[in-house]
Order: structure tokens, then sequence, then C-alpha cells
């Protein structure tokens, strides 16, 4: 697993948490933050409200928390990534009173060890640029949630814990990570103004030959999606942000590794991150030619495309791969990550949101390149498990009280 030895509380953590308007939310995701198993004196918590029209600012407030209003001019891009910029370029003491920039959405719920792991990851690792925690989920139930859950559980172990372990730069998420303060001012402050500030700062810090690692332990609970339509405005927003990101990174990112800023893996890896998007969408397309091809074995039209001699054998391995990466491997890290045994009723779950969701996910990737121009204008999502002002506090500390109770509480001993 993450490696690392246990270290006492040191690391000055300033949190941030970007809200627009997020009455109904907000309260929580300060609560998880302050009954983390962390010294208080060591975190200071700053909600960030931008262009709130509601009560975000007077309940944060109420919750304990410190507030900084900033507002948008007409015309001025809007969003996420500028408001955390306007903060950071408002308060330049915030690079030298804390260690550590640690950023939160509204809807999340933080683990309980999160600021404890990445303290002693942070001291123990030599004091990387960033650290991004474990991205669990707040809820699953229906098959646009599920279709987030199984996607994430699968990332989590089988993409970054493995890039991790590789020594390979991991993936920024928007949420549950921690940059050096340091580290940020040796690039230039806060630089990123695209729809994907995450990956933009990611690239940022890996061409500039920084390290980014990821902490199996520090988890976060985000909330996903609850309805198509929500769904598939924030990964068209997602994908609009990547296709910029990875389009103007690709030059620099070359250059980066002849000037021996970066290794080769770093290189490939990052390129292989930056582009997947396409192979999500021409690897069913070529899955489907393929059928296409033996059905109709008359007909040559495809020949060209070299799938004519495909013999059933192929198609089968190629079907077993993905049925492989689809189920296989999301049963063992679910078992092991989330504790949840593999079930039939799982199994029809994965199916029914795959066939359900991918194909939206495939156009909004399709849309998100041609508008990829378009860097301005933020698509919030839109909750579906919030509470409602009228909320009883104790009913809200539910929520945290089961995430807090069903997250794995044995201290890790550093192994697999």
């Amino acid at each position: 697993m993450t490696k690392y030895g246990e270290h006492a509380p040191k690391t000055r953590f300033l949190v941030f948490i970007p809200a627009c308007n997020e009455e109904l939310v907000i309260r929580d995701v300060i609560r998880s933050v302050q009954k983390t198993e962390y010294p208080s004196s060591l975190i200071d918590i700053f909600v960030i409200a931008d262009n709130c029209t509601d009560q975000t600012r007077a309940r944060a407030l109420a919750q304990g928390a410190r507030v900084i209003e900033t507002k948008s001019l007409p015309g001025e891009p809007v969003g996420k990534p500028h408001a955390i910029k306007k903060v950071l370029t408002a308060h330049p003491e915030f690079y030298e009173d804390y260690d550590m920039l640690t950023i939160f959405d509204a809807d999340n719920v933080v683990g309980a060890r999160f600021f404890a792991e990445v303290n002693s990851q942070y001291l123990d690792q030599g004091k990387p640029a960033a650290i991004q925690g474990y991205l669990g989920c707040k809820n699953k139930a229906g098959l646009v949630a599920f279709y987030y859950y199984h996607s994430y559980t699968l990332t989590n172990r089988f993409f970054q814990l493995t890039r991790y372990r590789l020594g390979i730069n991991c993936s920024v998420g928007g949420t549950g990570l921690a940059f050096c303060l340091k580290a940020l001012a040796r690039v230039g402050g806060w630089r990123a103004n695209t729809l994907t500030e995450d990956m933009e700062m990611q690239l940022l810090f890996t061409r500039n030959g920084e390290r980014i690692l990821w902490n199996h332990y520090a988890k976060i609970y985000d909330e996903k999606p609850t309805t198509a339509s929500t769904a598939f405005k924030q990964r068209t927003r997602w994908s609009q942000g990547h296709w910029y990101v990875s389009l103007r990174n690709a030059g620099p990112l070359i250059g980066a590794f002849f000037r021996r800023r970066i290794p080769f893996k770093e290189l490939i890896s990052s390129f292989f991150y930056m582009f997947s998007m396409p192979l999500s969408v021409q690897i069913p397309l070529l899955a489907v030619m393929a059928v296409l091809t033996i059905a109709l074995r008359q007909f040559q039209p495809l020949v060209f495309l070299g799938l004519d001699n495909w013999s059933w054998l192929h198609n089968g391995l190629l079907f077993l791969t993905f049925l492989y990466t689809l189920f296989g491997l999301f049963f063992v890290a679910d078992y092991m990550d989330n504790q949840e045994k593999p079930r039939f009723s799982s199994l029809c779950w994965v199916v029914a949101s795959y066939i359900t969701l991918y194909p939206l996910t495939l156009v909004s990737q399709v849309l998100g390149f041609f508008r990829h121009g378009n860097q301005r204008i933020w698509v919030k999502t839109d909750h579906g498990i919030t509470v409602t002002p009228e909320t009883d506090q104790n009913e809200s500390q539910n929520v945290l009280n089961v995430l807090f109770e069903e997250e794995p509480q044995e201290r890790k001993q550093n192994v697999v």
C-alpha cells in the first residue's frame, strides 16, 4: 500500500472550501473537517463564498469556519479555479503561514484520518509538491451514482495506487488534495484557469519536475450525480477542460523530457492520461466493427481496417479482457477498499449502469472536444442527496457518523 512511517502532527493545513450557493451542504463538510483526528490548532478552515446569493456565508460562520467572499465582475470568468486564485493573490501571507493547502468541495465529507495520514506521508517522503487522497463516494444508489462508484473504485486502486507504486506522478482530483505551498510558489503560484483546474495543476507540477503522491488512507467522500442530465453536464465540463489542458501541455511536456526534468516513464504516463478519452471512444467502435466484419464476411467495406481476418478467438480474448476489467478488477477493489463482497446484485448494477451511462460518457467526450475552446463558463453540478435548510442538525450528523463508522479504522501496517 502507500508506505510511510507515522509522524506526530506538525504540518499546518490551510483548508479551502470553494462554495457557490451551497447552504444545503456546507455545514457537513466543515463539521467533518472539525471532527478529524488532527489538532484543530494546525487547521484553519476558509470557506470561499464565491458569488453567493444564499445563506452559505452565514451557515459557514455559524459552524466556526472563516469566510472569504469573492465577486466576479461582468464578463469576468467565474468558477472554482478563479475564486481560489483571487484569494491566494489577495493573501500572499498564506504561503508563509501554512505548509499545505487542502481543497475540498462543499458537498464532501472528510475522512477521520485525512490530515493525520497526509501529515505523515508529507513529512516521511520529502515534502512532495502534492498529495492526492482517496476519492470515495458519498452515495451509490441508482444507476448514475453507481456508475461513478464503479469508476472511482477501479481508478483509486488500479490506476492511482499503481502509478504511485511505479514512482509515477498520480492524477490530481478536484477535491481531497493537498498542495505544498512552497512548491506552489516555486511554479509561480496558482495558475489554473480552466474548467479542469486539477489536471492543469497536475501537469504544471509534472513538467516542472515536482512529485505528486497518492494516499490510499486519506479518504474523502464526494457526492455523485443522481440523474443522467446532471452527469452529462458534469462530464461535458470535464471533457472541455481535459481536451484544452491536454492539447496545450503536450509540447511543454516533451520539452520537459528533453531538458531532463522528467523521466521517460513520466512522459509516457502523462500522455496516456492526457489522451485517454479518444481511446474510450475508439475501443468500443473497433469492437463493434470487428463483430460486424465477422458477421458480414461476404462484404468487404471494412477490409482496409484490417479487421476482416479477425478470428473468434481474437474477439473472445478482447471480450474477456473487457470483462476482466469491468467486473473482475472492480470486485477486487470493492472488496479490498470498501469491504464489499462480490454479489450477483452488484454484477447486475455494473452491467445496467454501464449500458445506460457509457454512451452518455462517449457523447460528452466528443462534445467536450468541439467545445474545448470555451473555458469561461463554469457549469455547477446540482445536488441530489442534500438536506434542506430545515433539516435538524442531528439528522445531518447521521451522514457523518455512518461514513466515519464505515471507514476502515485499522491503522496501516504499510503492507499490501
